[in-house]
């Protein structure tokens, strides 16, 4: 589904807090996903921006354009209830994303989490809330 259709899908999504966990998750072709939670709902979300062009100005600076909302796509992965289950569940997180097809590490960990296997120690990741672009 795309963006819009998400928030437009539960009204809480819109006014809730969210917490991120990195936008450099790869698929095993290499596409880039941005990892989020939604607090208000507990849903795990991943999302993609169909191909990111860049545009030079006059200066030589470059820029990512804003893309319209239907070509970037939400995929909802799990709920997880309550902030420490989530960093709980991707404990080790910043580590992970930089791995080749790590998106597979995420949905493993979110079915962990949803099943009740856990997940504990070891990060010295920073406290999600205190991400940029999160909530």
């Amino acid at each position: 589904m795309d963006i819009e259709h998400f928030y437009d899908g539960n009204p809480r999504r819109r006014s809730s807090k969210e917490y991120s966990f990195g936008r450099d998750w790869t698929d095993a072709g290499g596409t880039r996903w941005e990892l989020n939670w939604v607090e208000d709902t507990g849903e795990v979300y991943v999302m993609r921006e169909a191909g990111e062009p860049l545009i030079m100005d006059p200066l030589g600076d470059t820029a990512v354009p804003d893309l319209p909302a239907d070509q970037v796509t939400v995929e909802i992965l799990g709920v997880i209830e309550g902030l420490a289950a989530v960093e709980e569940a991707f404990s080790g997180w910043s580590e992970a994303q930089g791995e080749a097809a790590s998106l597979g590490w995420v949905r493993g960990r979110v079915a962990d989490a949803v099943s009740g296997v856990r997940h504990e120690g070891g990060s010295n990741d920073p406290a999600p809330g205190s991400l940029p672009g999160s909530g």
